[in-house]
C-alpha cells in the first residue's frame, strides 16, 4: 500500500472535530519544508559567493591556480 493512501486511511478514522489540527499539522510541515529547501539553497548561492570572492582577492592570479579553484568552487556547488 502506497504512502499516501495509508496516510488517507488513517485520516478516515479521525473524529470530524480533530481535523482541523491535523489539517494545521501537515500545512504547516509542508511550509517548513519549502522554507529549508529554499534557505538551504539561498545558504548554498551565499557561500559560493564568498569563496568566489575569496578565491579572486587573495590567490595569486596565476592562471592555473585561478582556474583550478574556480573548477573546485563550480563543482562544489554544482554551477557549470
Amino acid at each position: 500500500m502506497h504512502m499516501q493512501q495509508r496516510i488517507m486511511q488513517e485520516l478516515q478514522s479521525i473524529p470530524e472535530g480533530k481535523l482541523a489540527e491535523i489539517y494545521d499539522l501537515i500545512h504547516y510541515f509542508r511550509l517548513g519544508i519549502n522554507g529549508e529547501q529554499k534557505a538551504e539553497s539561498a545558504q548554498a548561492k551565499d557561500m559560493a559567493a564568498s569563496l568566489e570572492a575569496y578565491a579572486s582577492s587573495y590567490i595569486p592570479a596565476d592562471g592555473a591556480k585561478q582556474q583550478a579553484w574556480q573548477v573546485i568552487i563550480d563543482e562544489k556547488y554544482n554551477r557549470s
